[in-house]
């Protein structure tokens, strides 16, 4: 009796981000009819994992004090959120996590 298993992959590599930094501006307008604030895309992050398949499937998240914005999980895009006052100051600092 034999067994063989073949490993395919093994989730032994970490996302690494593409760069060190990434800068984005958070753009406040408003419409002449509702006044409601115009937000736009403010930076993508991207990172690439060298695993293969499901381990090599990246997800993105924000440090859990970051208030004013959010990140799409898949595509790395992060938005400030509705409401973002404009006296939160000129610079915004927060950490991006690549997970895998």
């Amino acid at each position: 009796f034999h067994v063989l298993v073949d490993i395919i992959d093994v989730n032994d590599n970490k996302p690494v981000f593409t760069q060190s930094a990434y800068h984005g501006i958070a753009l406040l307008g408003t419409t002449s009819a509702k006044q409601d604030n115009i937000l736009h895309d403010l930076v993508t992050v991207h990172a690439t994992d060298a695993d293969s398949g499901e381990n090599g499937r990246v997800t993105y998240s924000l440090e859990d004090t970051v208030t004013w914005f959010t990140i799409d999980s898949t595509t790395g895009k992060i938005v400030p959120k509705p409401g973002l006052p404009s006296n939160l100051g000129e610079i915004q600092t927060f950490e991006v996590y690549a997970t895998d």
